[in-house]
């Protein structure tokens, strides 16, 4: 199986059940949305980073910040494979129109 040649079961829950309740366009909409924070969050991880003198300084904020780093690339990712979903596999796909 080449790697692009996922099956539909092959995709996370997550991204299948974003490619069920929301269209491409509003699919796109949330991907940009996630994409324009990632900046941010990371600058907010570097600088906990920085702050910290120590292993141990600042460590809570080091780590809330990296979670939120981490959360923010799995959400894109899930997005994007919803996307991904809409294109292989329209039929399982929430289009323009559907209630």
């Amino acid at each position: 199986m080449n790697c692009n040649e996922y099956e539909y079961d092959d995709y996370s829950d997550w991204s299948k059940t974003l490619a069920k309740n929301y269209t491409k366009k509003e699919l796109q909409k949330r991907l940009n949305d996630v994409d324009k924070l990632r900046d941010k969050y990371k600058r907010s991880h570097f600088h906990a980073i920085e702050r910290s003198a120590s292993m141990q300084g600042c460590s809570q904020a080091r780590a809330q910040s990296g979670n939120v780093v981490r959360s923010n690339w799995d959400e894109y990712n899930a997005i994007n494979n919803a996307l991904e979903i809409h294109e292989r596999f329209p039929k399982m796909a929430k289009q323009e129109g559907d209630l």
